[in-house]
């Protein structure tokens, strides 16, 4: 299991999550999806954007990662939950095995503005992560 889906399954299998609305059907594992909103997951869907790969000391690299929550109804709270929770879920990944080597470290980088995505049609907050893996 590589970084990308170790921790795509650590969202998708989170029960407080899930109970948020957020599920497999509708946590986007690769930047972006390609339908409307009302077409897949109804009012709250997460994209994961996976973001540029620093410089390391041999094989353990950082690597960037964005969150992004949304919400088709004007509610920020749910989507401020949801991303309390997925840094709850992240944080004990280090000595998670993905191959070919091991989650070193995640590190929490900050969050984003309040947001309105016009393409969406849909409310928007963002988090930031840096997280390092032996072998990535």
């Amino acid at each position: 299991m590589s970084v990308r889906d170790l921790v795509f399954e650590a969202l998708c299998n989170d029960a407080q999550l899930n109970g948020y609305g957020f599920k497999r059907e509708n946590i986007y594992p690769l930047m972006s999806r390609d339908s409307p909103p009302e077409t897949i997951e109804g009012t709250v869907f997460m994209v994961l954007r996976w973001g540029t790969k620093e410089p390391g000391v041999g094989p353990v690299i950082p690597r960037l990662l964005d969150l992004w929550v949304y919400n088709r109804d004007p509610f920020y709270e749910l989507l401020e939950n949801a991303l309390i929770r997925a840094r709850a879920i992240l944080a004990p990944l280090p000595g998670s095995f993905a191959n070919p080597g091991w989650v070193v470290g995640v590190e929490w980088q900050g969050a984003g503005p309040d947001g309105i995505d016009e393409a969406y049609r849909a409310y928007y907050l963002s988090e930031n992560y840096r997280i390092t893996a032996s072998g990535s």
